[in-house]
């Protein structure tokens, strides 16, 4: 980490501690003549820090915005790549089989949408993917207005009525041949209308949750490695060519990862939730889109959200672990120097004590430190002490340091 990113993570985990404004401020100051780019800024999450934390800090509010007046020109920039990216993405995961209802849900939302583009992405997955008809009946209304301004929707309904006729004729048909009802009838094949069939089912895999597995690319991925060689026709590669062609997918994985997070947080709805829960992305793609943020900003309680919310500060804790380290050593080394007040310092820590991770080391700060019992009492540290299920020996010591205080 580069000294300016670790400034900005320096900044992020106060404004998580909740330090004094006046000290954000002047931090933010600061930083003003050390610009990063958008993608530092989301890997620092300062996004949703703020908003859930620094909303009323006049200089993170105009930091905020200047980012996302930067993010939204760039995003804007990538917007045809995205789009088409995140169609191969969702036509690879469905060939041949219809998608699940969630993902219904969020197309029919998105043909709303005030974007033309992704009005068009819409109609697109809705006549390239084969949806059962009840649902296209539903939308066939709407795909004949739009039609004159979205040559996409007159697609949708050029298929959707091929296929009432086709049913029209097998019925008439069945209608004027069948001599009894036990009869069994097929109807004249139509090539336009490919029939896909799911013959493969993993009768090992367990339902973690109701989304249709084919969302779990991750999942792909991990068989493809264990098929055998011969069944993979790769059986001939080098080392360095399977190394290249694993890299490739990985970065296809990453980029169907990005496009998703753009298409399906625009409008943060209760399907694109449900959606967007289907698949294992990357932390980086979530701090990207500032999913974290736009959940904490919903107007109404979802509990869905909430569980992604959840979830994804505990894959961050993961997948960020190293970085979170850096930044941790960064602010025991401002009790050594000049560089920071310690009762700012004693306040990040105060944070990361709730953390296991941090649990033990930040004890030790707090055994060696100056702190008063108002301070302990204010910043929750007494009561997350006395909390503690299996109290170690130097905690049950800082109890009791406290307690004498």
């Amino acid at each position: 980490m580069d000294p300016t990113e670790m400034q900005y993570q320096v900044l992020a985990m106060m404004i998580k501690a909740r330090v004094d404004s006046e000290v954000i401020t002047k931090s933010i100051n600061l930083l003003s003549n050390y610009p990063i780019s958008t993608d530092t800024f989301d890997r620092c999450n300062l996004p949703c820090l703020i908003s859930r934390y620094a909303s009323h800090i006049g200089a993170a509010k105009d930091l905020l915005r200047t980012y996302k007046t930067k993010k939204t020109a760039e995003m804007k920039a990538d917007q045809p790549y995205l789009l088409e990216t995140v169609y191969k993405a969702i036509v690879t995961s469905f060939e041949g089989e219809e998608p699940p209802t969630v993902l219904e849900d969020f197309l029919r939302e998105m043909l709303g949408d005030e974007d033309e583009e992704y009005v068009r992405l819409a109609y697109r997955l809705l006549t390239d993917l084969d949806f059962h008809m009840e649902f296209y009946l539903n939308i066939i209304a709407r795909a004949r207005r739009d039609r004159l301004q979205i040559s996409e929707a007159g697609w949708l309904v050029d298929k959707i009525e091929m296929i009432v006729r086709y049913e029209e004729i097998v019925d008439e048909d069945m209608d004027s041949d069948v001599e009894d009802d036990d009869q069994e009838f097929a109807g004249p094949a139509l090539p336009p209308i490919e029939v896909h069939e799911n013959l493969e089912e993993d009768s090992d895999a367990e339902d973690d949750s109701d989304a249709d597995d084919s969302f779990d690319w991750a999942s792909d991925d991990e068989e493809d490695d264990d098929s055998d060689s011969d069944e993979s026709g790769y059986e001939d590669e080098s080392d360095e060519m399977v190394e290249e062609r694993l890299d490739k997918k990985q970065e296809e994985y990453n980029q169907f990862g990005a496009a998703i997070g753009e298409v399906f947080m625009r409008n943060l709805i209760e399907s694109a939730i449900d959606a967007i829960s289907c698949f294992r992305l990357h932390p980086s793609v979530y701090r990207k889109y500032e999913i974290s943020r736009l959940i904490y900003e919903l107007p109404i309680h979802n509990v869905n959200a909430m569980i992604l919310f959840i979830q994804l500060e505990r894959r961050e804790e993961e997948v960020y672990s190293q970085q979170k380290m850096e930044v941790f050593h960064e602010f025991l080394n401002y009790l050594d120097s000049d560089n920071m007040n310690s009762v700012i310092v004693y306040k990040v820590m105060a944070e990361y004590l709730t953390n296991k991770r941090f649990e033990k080391q930040v004890v030790k700060v707090f055994l060696n430190g100056a702190l008063t019992r108002d301070q302990f009492e204010k910043w929750g540290i007494k009561e997350y002490l006395l909390s503690c299920a299996e109290k170690s020996d130097d905690v049950k010591k800082l109890i009791e340091m406290i307690q004498k205080l």
